[in-house]
């Protein structure tokens, strides 16, 4: 009978050694303790070299005889190892993986010592290796070498269920409708057993069909008899009842689960062999020329592109954070759609997307390089299938990757990835990702990055210039590098980057032509000194790398309904803008309207940019008036004069005096000598009312409606107060298969909770005895924020994290740590 044991606590390791001398190693006194994911270096955030952590490292287990006892094979499974690496039992090699983005697997019962312990050694290559994809060239990221994904060991009867494709079909009264309206639904179940059984042997096959909530929708039971081979796949097709089926998709992505029990009918009362739970969901996916369709419905992607990568571990950290980001992409930023560039990501990453109906670009490791050694390509083709294998059974991946990330054409090798990818399987689209325009296509979609947008032009280019024909067109990257923008930016260059995205995405929805816009990125992420801002950080994301967000996270927040959202792109402080004017101030925001107030005074109602803007969701409104009725209520022009007033002064706010033109200064002055007003006079008045220089009292309130209620407000006033917040993402923890994690936020605030973008403190970061700090105790705000993630290490209870600064008084908040495994403790 199946039974996992997870192998992610009390690993020995040691950095940075020699193949030659691993069997010399003093483990006792020259290692030290780690846990899995484990990142075989920390890092800086950035200015550092990348070649410092491309070594060898050794990491090494003992595993206990007890283990094995009573079973026929021991499946021992890595789920990511950077670069490559050699698995060794009892010195004896027993696997060579080379694929750092893909899980391996290999059976140890036949190298383990039935009696005394056994030593399991993983040696990691964690060098740039150019036989292997995606290198051979400089590519735009940093692969971070150790074992960064979770290790299993898995027990396992003579028979068992190696894997399991799930395809589900469903049924229209009418072909080819719009809308999907199923009369039937089936299951077709294609499972790869493996055993070593004798030939001929009878089992028994039970398939059953789960809802969300447990209850057996269908079940069927047959007998199987097996070939002499020793793996053999066995098909069967279930007929679901249709009224029991509901469809997974964005808003209702809902799941089920095939049960699959094996039972040895030559054993007594049918001893159970394997039971394996997959789950899977009912939906259908394809292109067309004039959009993507999900359940036979038009669908208009609209996501981001996202790298693995953390600050200071890479890509060594757990289920909790791969989760926490496809939540952050579907509910912080609205995306329908996330593509996983430029490899697979985690699993727990597509599980998560599952469950909350994110759809996934799945894609093959590679950017722009293909390796001519016919060993690199066959590489290629492996990842393919180990791609597809590995993720065929997740409703959220709705299209295969199957070329490298903008390389050039290179007919044969993509023929040969795009027919594997069909082989394997048939019902899903495949695409390859493009910068080359009139690229031969192969596959079903013509997925291209058009970075042709600078501001000043057209958004995006038309299809029929960048394919030459009417075919499925989407596009994969936009905006990245174009602009690269920080945190610490002035604002205008933060409203410009989220200006461009807010364009893009506006055209894209404007024809059927495009399937949708991703754009890069979601975070800014490390990557070599050919590449980024000379630091080792490209800055592309819409949000930093800590996840906090830059202007731009607002224009793809805004475009949901989940939640009322109302980004000013500003501060409001005279200071920051050019001669002491705020322009015209941009809101990112799906409310109806909003309403503007000075020191509680009803200025204005503004509604969306429907005209500059007409085909987002919720357009940006632009706040071009701080005025209002007030000259008319406070002066003693008469009300066509002050009207006059009012627009000729908001003209000068957007544009400034000398973005005047001729007839609009000739009628400013014409109406200061009406009113035997000076042009000294004149600015004063200026001041007051736009300037605001020297008025204590300043304040200005934002309220955002929708459907005639105020959902959300604002208020920018005068700073006086200076605020440390501490903020954890999740205050409950959960100590299981391998450690968790929480990332907490700091944040420099005023009294009206918005971020003081110059505060550079620094901040000291302590934790209670049971949790551990990632990186560095001692840091500084850039931009008025920072963040970090603490780990647990298996010991259960209330733990603290305090934040301390000079100018500060202390923060603490209190974090839940459960322990479900506390005998696998860490050192």
């Amino acid at each position: 009978m199946r039974k996992d044991v997870h192998l992610n606590f009390g690993w020995q390791f040691l950095a940075d050694v020699e193949e030659s001398s691993i069997g010399l190693i003093d483990w006792a006194n020259e290692a030290h303790v780690v846990d899995i994911p484990h990142t075989v270096k920390e890092l800086p955030c950035n200015n550092f070299d990348e070649r410092s952590y491309q070594y060898l490292s050794a990491y090494r287990k003992t595993l206990e005889p007890s283990l094995f006892t009573g079973v026929s094979h021991a499946r021992l499974r890595f789920e990511g190892v950077m670069v490559s690496c050699k698995v060794f039992v009892n010195q004896t090699l027993v696997a060579h993986n080379v694929s750092g983005y893909l899980p391996f697997e290999v059976d140890i019962l036949p190298y383990v010592h039935p009696d005394e312990p056994s030593e399991l050694v993983v040696l990691v290559d964690s060098g740039e290796n150019p036989e292997i994809p995606p290198f051979g060239h400089v590519v735009d990221f940093l692969a971070f070498g150790g074992i960064y994904r979770e290790v299993c060991l898995t027990m396992l009867d003579h028979v068992y269920v190696k894997n399991a494709r799930i395809v589900t079909e469903l049924h229209h009264p009418k072909p080819g409708s719009d809308r999907l309206s199923a009369t039937s639904a089936k299951v077709h179940a294609d499972l790869y057993l493996n055993h070593s059984g004798t030939p001929g042997q009878e089992i028994t096959l039970d398939l059953q069909v789960n809802d969300q909530n447990g209850n057996t929708i269908h079940q069927e039971t047959f007998i199987r008899t097996l070939s002499d081979a020793p793996e053999e796949v066995c098909s069967h097709t279930l007929n679901i009842n249709h009224s029991k089926v509901e469809y997974w998709c964005p808003d209702q992505p809902t799941l089920y689960t095939l049960v699959i029990r094996l039972s040895d009918n030559e054993r007594a009362d049918s001893e159970l062999l394997d039971t394996v739970a997959l789950r899977f969901g009912f939906r259908t996916v394809a292109f067309r020329p004039d959009g993507f369709y999900l359940n036979g419905e038009r669908v208009k992607l609209i996501g981001l592109n996202r790298h693995q990568s953390y600050p200071f571990v890479g890509y060594a950290m757990p289920e909790s954070a791969q989760t926490r980001d496809a939540e952050l992409v579907k509910f912080e930023l609205g995306c329908n759609c996330v593509r996983s560039a430029h490899y697979p990501p985690s699993p727990h990453f597509l599980n998560r997307c599952d469950e909350i109906g994110l759809l996934v670009f799945n894609e093959i490791p590679g950017w722009q390089h293909i390796g001519k050694d016919p060993v690199w390509q066959q590489r290629t083709l492996d990842n393919v299938r180990g791609m597809i294998e590995r993720d065929w059974n997740h409703p959220s991946v709705f299209i295969w990757g199957v070329r490298i990330n903008e390389s050039t054409d290179c007919h044969e090798l993509y023929k040969a990835t795009n027919a594997l990818a069909k082989r394997l399987d048939p019902g899903r689209p495949t695409g390859g990702v493009r910068c080359i325009a009139n690229s031969e296509l192969l596959e079903d979609v013509y997925t291209f990055n058009d970075f042709s947008h600078t501001g000043r032009n057209a958004p995006l280019q038309q299809r029929q210039q960048v394919a030459g024909a009417k075919v499925p067109y989407l596009i994969t990257e936009h905006c990245g590098h174009m602009f690269p923008t920080k945190t610490s930016d002035t604002q205008s260059r933060l409203l410009e980057h989220a200006l461009r995205h807010a364009r893009v995405i506006n055209k894209a929805l404007s024809s059927h032509e495009y399937s949708g816009a991703i754009g890069w990125g979601m975070a800014d992420y490390n990557t070599h000194e050919d590449f980024g801002s000379g630091d080792r950080i490209c800055y592309h994301g819409v949000l930093d790398m800590f996840r906090e967000p830059k202007y731009a996270a607002a224009v793809y927040a805004s475009q949901q309904d989940r939640h009322p959202v109302m980004e000013l792109a500003g501060n409001m402080k005279n200071g920051d803008y050019d001669g002491a004017q705020f322009g015209a101030l941009w809101v990112f925001t799906n409310c109806d309207s909003i309403r503007l107030y000075k020191n509680d005074q009803y200025l204005q109602t503004f509604y969306p940019d429907s005209q500059g803007f007409p085909h987002l969701l919720h357009p940006p409104v632009i706040l071009d008036d701080f005025i209002g009725d007030q000259i008319a209520r406070h002066e003693s022009f008469s009300s066509r004069d002050s009207e006059s007033i009012r627009q000729l002064f908001s003209a000068i706010n957007r544009k400034g005096l000398d973005g005047l033109n001729l007839w609009e200064k000739a009628r400013m002055l014409w109406l200061l000598r009406k009113n035997g007003l000076s042009i000294q006079d004149g600015i004063g008045l200026f001041a007051k009312y736009i300037g605001n220089w020297g008025d204590a009292s300043a304040s200005y309130r934002l309220e955002g409606y929708r459907n005639g209620q105020c959902v959300i407000r604002k208020t920018r006033g005068k700073s006086r107060q200076t605020m440390l917040e501490v903020k954890a993402d999740n205050v409950c923890l959960t100590h299981r298969h391998t450690y968790d994690v929480t990332r907490v936020s700091i944040r420099c605030l005023d009294e009206d909770e918005m971020v003081r973008q110059y505060a550079s403190d620094p901040v000291q970061i302590e934790v209670s005895d049971g949790l551990l700090l990632i990186g560095p105790a001692l840091r500084s705000l850039s931009a008025g924020q920072t963040a970090f993630w603490v780990r647990t290490t298996g010991v259960s209870g209330q733990k603290t994290v305090t934040v301390t600064s000079a100018r500060f008084k202390a923060q603490t908040i209190t974090l839940q740590v459960q322990c479900h495994n506390p005998t696998l403790l860490s050192a």
